[in-house]
């Protein structure tokens, strides 16, 4: 919700698959005072080559671009952050890191614990920092929505490329899901838009 209201005309937002694409469509800022460009791809797997194609699709578009990626979908395409380094059009990439699979929480599956982690979430310990710093970008990890709202505002003013790093422990990323939309689901339900006619 923050990154899509922050976001003005003179940038542009690549969204990863998975969490993040969801994410967004759920709990993005219903009305943009302004139009953004927005984009993602689609696939079978849909995880693969993320990080390039949202440093092509910000050199396309000439204009800084922020990317919204989960942990995997980084890891899948690590190698990419070598184009970061020298654009142009500067990428804020924030990684949202639930340490793997967090999707598959949501799922039947889930209710099968010792199969959850083994066969479907790829948990992974991974340091985003260090992977940053491999390819010499600027990292962050704000500890609050607050601490995010004023660095991102920062980044996007400053117009050059960041990892932002944003963790959350699956379980609880699941619950806080359940409770959002146990409050959305009244709110919809009266809504005319959503009735049978």
């Amino acid at each position: 919700h923050i990154v899509s209201s922050l976001l003005t005309e003179k940038e542009a937002l690549f969204v990863a698959n998975s969490m993040p694409a969801r994410d967004m469509d759920l709990y993005a800022a219903p009305v943009a005072e302004h139009p953004l460009r927005v984009a993602l791809n689609r696939g079978a797997s849909g995880i693969d080559g993320i990080i390039s194609t949202a440093a092509g699709f910000s050199a396309g578009l000439g204009r800084a671009t922020t990317l919204l990626i989960g942990d995997i979908s980084f890891l899948h395409d690590l190698n990419a952050l070598s184009l970061l380094g020298n654009a142009e059009n500067p990428l804020i990439a924030i990684v949202l890191n639930n340490h793997g699979g967090g999707i598959f929480s949501f799922l039947p599956i889930a209710s099968e614990t010792d199969r959850l982690d083994e066969c479907f979430a790829t948990p992974q310990n991974f340091s985003v920092e260090s992977a940053a710093h491999t390819f010499g970008l600027d990292y962050a990890r704000p500890a609050t929505n607050s601490d995010f709202s004023t660095l991102y505002a920062d980044a996007l003013e400053r117009s050059t490329s960041l990892i932002i790093e944003i963790t959350s422990n699956r379980q609880k990323n699941l619950q806080l899901h359940r409770s959002l939309k146990a409050q959305l689901d009244p709110m919809f339900e009266t809504t005319d838009c959503f009735s049978n006619r």
